[in-house]
């Protein structure tokens, strides 16, 4: 057994122990948090003074691909204009990383980072079956992207065939998956034990779009032919 103090540790978001020993066994997993007069008489507490220690940060809706995407160089007047470069970028296709080894990249930094757990939405196969570093946890749902109504029930179907023990899915942003597909996707969350991830309006361009169907973002996916 090990027994560690750190100057402080916040347990919960309202609650920070302050001159608590944590006490870890064998397998570096832990067993209590305890008062120091508390320990028996024989541990030795190893001291960390300056140091105020949580939980590790979970990251619970990752993009894991395009990792070594040129993005400083790309312009960022507003989102639509990332994107189109990204999209860009995606369709040209050179010299980048697989997405497998893409996404293998940003597990290492997030790694390295202290994030403790991902949660990733995947839309290429590859992304999927990338292994997370020991120490960080790493849960994978597909991704569904179709704004097509007409074909949202194939999408789904496609969804339930390749992933039949998944217990997640992640819808696209809702300009880019039809209300048919959101429907089918929610019915199937809907069951015990099962989830569904989603992005919302994250950008002004996104929500322009949303509510009035205009704006850099709406002339963007008309270009795509959305």
């Amino acid at each position: 057994m090990r027994y560690l103090r750190p100057a402080a540790a916040l347990l919960h978001p309202d609650e920070l122990a302050v001159d608590q020993v944590l006490l870890l066994d064998e397998e570096r997993r832990i067993q209590a948090w305890m008062a120091p007069e508390d320990c028996p008489a024989t541990a030795i507490i190893e001291e960390f003074p300056d140091e105020i220690w949580a939980a590790a940060p979970r990251l619970l809706h990752a993009h894991l691909e395009s990792y070594d995407a040129p993005s400083a160089d790309w312009p960022r007047s507003n989102f639509a204009e990332w994107a189109a470069a990204l999209l860009q970028w995606r369709i040209e296709g050179q010299g980048c990383l697989s997405a497998e080894n893409a996404a293998a990249a940003s597990l290492r930094e997030l790694h390295a980072r202290g994030c403790g757990f991902v949660l990733a939405s995947t839309s290429e196969q590859g992304a999927a079956q990338v292994h997370a570093p020991d120490g960080l946890v790493l849960e994978s749902w597909p991704e569904l992207f179709e704004p097509d109504p007409a074909q949202a029930e194939a999408c789904m179907a496609r969804f339930l065939a390749d992933f039949p023990k998944v217990r997640g899915v992640a819808l696209h942003a809702p300009f880019s998956v039809s209300p048919e597909l959101a429907r089918l996707a929610c019915d199937w969350a809907s069951a015990p034990g099962r989830y569904l991830s989603i992005h919302l309006g994250e950008h002004e361009d996104e929500r322009t779009l949303l509510a009035e169907h205009s704006g850099p973002l709406a002339e963007l996916m008309r270009l795509r032919g959305r």
